[in-house]
């Protein structure tokens, strides 16, 4: 199961805590695309200025995740029928 947060507050980190019904999940692994300022762009020959990195560890579900502003969080959660 893929999970796509998008946090389109241009000044304001949120965090959330996933609830997800009918499987069994209590992790998943994910990225983030994130840059400091929200107008920020890729050119060819210069630094990147919008980065992808993967979140640290496992993430847990069970408790928040900080997603920071103007920055997009892709979860990959394995699933199982409870």
């Amino acid at each position: 199961l893929a999970i796509a947060l998008v946090n389109f507050s241009p000044k304001d980190d949120l965090a959330l805590t996933l609830r997800l019904t009918g499987v069994a999940a209590s992790e998943a692994k994910g990225l983030r695309i994130n840059a400091a300022r929200l107008g920020d762009t890729n050119l060819p020959g210069q630094p990147e200025a919008v980065t992808t990195a993967p979140l640290p560890g496992p993430v847990s579900l069970t408790t928040p995740l900080p997603l920071p502003a103007h920055s997009i969080t892709v979860l990959e959660v394995r699933v199982a029928a409870p």
